[in-house]
C-alpha cells in the first residue's frame, strides 16, 4: 500500500484534478471485499470541451472483478491466506518463490505452493 494513503472515503467528493489538454494523469483503484465477491464499474463525471459527461470505466468492457481471500489462522494466531482453498494460484512477484518469473504471472497448483512458501519461510 502506497505510503499514507487511506483507501476509505471518497476522494474525489473533495478533490477536483484539472488537466491541461493533451495532459493525463493516472489513478490507483483499490478495491477490496473481506468476506464475499463483488463486481463492477467506474462511472466518472467529466467537464470536456464545455460539457460535463460520465465515462464508464471497465475491464475491456467487462466489470472488474474482486473477492475476498480465504484465510485461516497460523501458529501466532495471526491471519494468512489459505491457499489450499483454491483450486489455483496464479502467482507474480515477490509471491513466486522460485524467481524465474518475478515479472510473469506463473501457474502454481494451491498444494504445492503452501509446501514451497513453507520451505521459503524456512530457509530465510
Amino acid at each position: 500500500m502506497l505510503k499514507g494513503f487511506d483507501p476509505q472515503g471518497d476522494y474525489f467528493s473533495l478533490k477536483t484534478v484539472s488537466l491541461k489538454r493533451d495532459e493525463d494523469v493516472v489513478f490507483l483503484v483499490y478495491a477490496s471485499t473481506l468476506k464475499y465477491y463483488c463486481s463492477f464499474s467506474l462511472a466518472l463525471d467529466v467537464l470536456a470541451d464545455g460539457r460535463q459527461q460520465t465515462v464508464t470505466v471497465t475491464d475491456h468492457d467487462q466489470p472488474f472483478r474482486v473477492t475476498a481471500l480465504q484465510s485461516k489462522k497460523n501458529q501466532d494466531g495471526d491471519l494468512e491466506t489459505d491457499v489450499e482453498k483454491y483450486k489455483v494460484l496464479y502467482v507474480a512477484g515477490n509471491g513466486d518463490f522460485t524467481g524465474k518469473h518475478p515479472d510473469q504471472w506463473r501457474r502454481w497448483d494451491p498444494g504445492k505452493y503452501a509446501r514451497a512458501r513453507e520451505e521459503w519461510w524456512e530457509a530465510d
